[in-house]
């Protein structure tokens, strides 16, 4: 059985709470991460796909099931030590 992606809202942070089921401690765990775990207040997703470092964080693509390409992340890591993921439109 296909599922879809799980919404997001757009415009709005997340917190990475989770990389293959460890807490981050580098931005380049999530680089080469394939599944993240991040909430927005109570409600959690959770996204496969892979990351690639840029000057302005990771730009993390997010993958459906069948390999196919469902949004783009930027993931940020803030001088508190918290990894922030936000959803971007493609430019």
């Amino acid at each position: 059985m296909v599922f879809p992606p799980e919404p997001v809202s757009s415009g709005l942070v997340y917190t990475v709470t989770a990389v293959d089921g460890q807490r981050p401690r580098s931005l380049d765990d999530v680089a080469a991460a394939t599944t993240i775990t991040a909430t927005l207040g109570d409600r959690s997703v959770e996204f496969d796909g892979t990351g690639s470092i840029t000057p302005n964080g990771i730009r993390f693509h997010e993958k459906s099931d069948q390999g196919r390409d469902v949004r783009v992340w930027i993931i940020l890591d803030d001088p508190s030590g918290t990894f922030l993921a936000e959803p971007i439109a493609e430019p």
